[in-house]
């Protein structure tokens, strides 16, 4: 099916009443009638009336309108910070709705609507040391869905470890990911630990970097930008006082670990490429266990590209970093360049 991602974008108050009258019919279309809650979205999409009108009418005509009928308050998405707690409601705007024309105009419609879905599609599938699996989904997790629009995720058994949740945009005429935040299962340390021995010593947060410069190099992207813990989301006065949101990964330490350099904006670049150590340069106690983590990180890379040929559209699937961004989509340099 042809989306018309232009359509909305008409003037005038009449439209943005249409608009906001359709939001509110579609937010509480379960019966949730409580007047405080429909006055608190009329109230917002007054105080931010172009990006609301945006992303309403964005919604109306893409393939997202299917998500709406399981959560309604995806809707308010837009009135929410997003990635970067310093970002305006324009910019956050324009950051959704570029993520999301990349994301459906790049992915089959299949496996879109499974990982719009929450159910994910398998990337890869990692055997361990003591004959356990873990699993590397590519999903969209609702419960970090204000730090990126996609996540991957390690899974052990039935029970997800560790998440990273980053974005589709452009930049410059280059696509790219941004990376909102990494997120562990509460309680889940001795797990983590047990998991990094399984894996050869590869921790599960460097694992799932490496993954996404796979998932980066497949896709055609130029860059990757990560937060800064002081620009996380969670950082916003909205969730650090009302809702006791608290910041606990250290992520200049994991930036830096997989070789980020932090950027004029705030943020960090992480570099495409995998840091490479010959396995002459490291003791000879060790060189057994080096050339097992290797084989695996070879593993995960053919089994990612594998998988991404198979849910990407064709022309989608790249095998160079630099390619021009098709007609359509939005340019973010503006949105997530912000001054520090």
């Amino acid at each position: 099916m042809e989306w018309d991602w232009e359509a909305g974008k008409r003037d005038g108050f009449g439209q943005w009443f249409d608009d906001v009258r359709w939001a509110c019919r579609m937010r509480f279309a379960n019966g949730d009638v409580r007047l405080h809650r429909k006055l608190r979205l009329v109230f917002r999409s007054l105080l931010q009336p172009r990006s609301s009108a945006r992303w309403f009418a964005f919604l109306r005509h893409s393939p997202l309108s299917a998500v709406l009928g399981r959560e309604p308050e995806f809707i308010e998405r837009v009135h929410r910070p997003f990635f970067d707690c310093r970002l305006p409601a324009d910019a956050v705007c324009d950051v959704l709705i570029g993520h999301f024309r990349h994301f459906h105009s790049r992915f089959r419609a299949e496996q879109a609507a499974a990982i719009m879905r929450g159910e994910g599609i398998e990337l890869a599938r990692l055997p361990g040391k003591s004959g356990e699996s873990c699993r590397l989904l590519l999903n969209r997790f609702g419960k970090f869905d204000k730090e990126g629009g996609l996540c991957l995720q390690l899974v052990t058994a039935d029970t997800w470890l560790q998440a990273l949740s980053f974005s589709l945009v452009t930049r410059n005429g280059q696509t790219g990911l941004l990376i909102g935040g990494m997120q562990g299962k509460k309680d889940g340390r001795e797990l983590i630990r047990a998991v990094t021995r399984d894996l050869h010593g590869i921790q599960p947060r460097l694992l799932l970097l490496d993954a996404l410069r796979d998932v980066a190099r497949v896709c055609g992207c130029a860059f990757i930008d990560a937060i800064a813990s002081e620009n996380h989301v969670y950082a916003s006065p909205r969730y650090r006082h009302r809702h006791r949101k608290d910041i606990r990964l250290d992520y200049e330490e994991v930036w830096l670990a997989a070789g980020g350099i932090r950027q004029v904006s705030g943020h960090f670049s992480i570099p495409l490429a995998r840091e490479c150590v010959s396995i002459a340069d490291r003791p000879a106690r060790k060189r057994a266990e080096d050339r097992r983590r290797g084989e695996l990180q070879e593993s995960l890379q053919r089994q990612i590209q594998a998988s991404l040929q198979q849910a990407l559209l064709p022309r989608d699937v790249a095998g160079t970093a630099n390619r021009p961004s098709r007609s359509g989509m939005t340019e973010v340099h503006h949105a997530v360049a912000v001054s520090a």
